[in-house]
């Protein structure tokens, strides 16, 4: 309850009860795509034809929280430092991903890490 003695969850839980009573009407509010609920909630986030909780949507790989941007690939959703790491060009030395992010060495058709380069 708030200041005011008033529920603050009230209007969530008023529209929760016309939904039951009105089926029709629960069938135009979208679900999550994460959690499978409806989405009450003020925003929605549309990624591809799938409608997600702000909450609920998450890198597949790290399980962080994405706010602001993602990647998609195969339907899996990712957070930039771990699509690149899966899906993006790959140190010629080590073999492992490398985020857009670090500092790299190119030589011929290759990329490496800064730390991988090393001349022999």
């Amino acid at each position: 309850m708030d200041s005011n003695g008033s529920n603050t969850n009230g209007s969530t839980e008023v529209l929760l009860a016309l939904l039951s009573q009105n089926k029709s009407l629960g069938a135009s509010i979208p679900k999550c795509a994460g959690c499978g609920l409806l989405i009450l909630d003020k925003f929605i986030l549309k990624i591809l034809d799938k409608n997600w909780h702000s909450k609920c949507l998450r890198c597949n790989q790290c399980g962080i929280q994405l706010k602001e941007k993602c990647f998609l690939k195969n339907n899996d959703v990712f957070c930039k430092d771990d699509f690149f790491r899966k899906y993006g060009p790959k140190c010629g030395q080590c073999g492992t991903g490398i985020p857009p992010s670090d500092v790299i060495r190119r030589a011929q058709d290759f990329v490496y890490h800064l730390e991988c380069f090393i001349c022999t």
